[in-house]
């Protein structure tokens, strides 16, 4: 018999049931409070009987956000974000999911705190500072640049078995896509590969003669 939580968010509860521990697993891997509270402006306004549905962890971040600057575990996190595809995106799928994911970097990269930091910056050294710019927000888990050229990039994130899983990934993939189209890449191409519950390939392409940016 299923329960109203997994009828109502089946992504986030299958999420949460595979974990070893459920809500509770891996306390050493956090995530920042910024990326936790830009999530929780994606969910929708719920009806009661949906909002009373939610996991307990996600019910707690929506009635306490953290800081931006606070450590979040990024077990809720991931189960935030299945949370949200579950109640805006089931029906469009992942694809519509990515796009928005997509439009959502690209809109805050494009915006006045970012935009001139990223048009001034050669492609290549915003593809370099991913590893950094992941620790900066993310513990417990790792970011490592396994190859680059011009017009290429490939990344390979790993972590504790199942900590992240389908949704969280390729949200993550579109803000590494937003962040390359952002320094002026043009048609920047998308493919999380290799999925597996330890890790996940990135790799993103754009046409070489297109890509922009000013070089040091």
């Amino acid at each position: 018999m299923t329960s109203p939580e997994t009828e109502v968010y089946p992504s986030a509860c299958r999420y949460l049931a595979a974990l070893p521990d459920g809500a509770d697993s891996y306390p050493e891997s956090t995530c920042k409070g910024a990326l936790v509270r830009a999530t929780l402006a994606e969910l929708p306004h719920l009806p009661a009987a949906a909002t009373a549905a939610l996991p307990p962890c996600l019910i707690a971040l929506r009635d306490s956000p953290p800081d931006v600057g606070a450590w979040t575990p990024t077990v809720h996190h991931n189960a935030l974000l299945g949370a949200v595809y579950d109640a805006r995106y089931s029906l469009g799928g992942l694809p519509a999911f990515e796009r928005a994911a997509f439009e959502k970097s690209r809109k805050l990269l494009g915006g006045p705190l970012y935009r001139v930091l990223f048009a001034l910056v050669a492609t290549e050294r915003v593809v370099r500072a991913s590893e950094r710019r992941w620790r900066l927000f993310h513990r417990g888990s790792t970011l490592a640049i396994t190859g680059y050229r011009e017009g290429h990039f490939e990344a390979v994130l790993t972590y504790p078995p199942n900590l992240f899983f389908d949704v969280p990934l390729r949200s993550l993939g579109q803000g590494l896509r937003a962040a390359i189209a952002a320094s002026g890449a043009k048609d920047t191409v998308l493919r999380c590969e290799s999925i597996s519950p330890t890790s996940a390939r990135y790799d993103i392409t754009w046409p070489a003669a297109r890509a922009q940016g000013v070089r040091p």
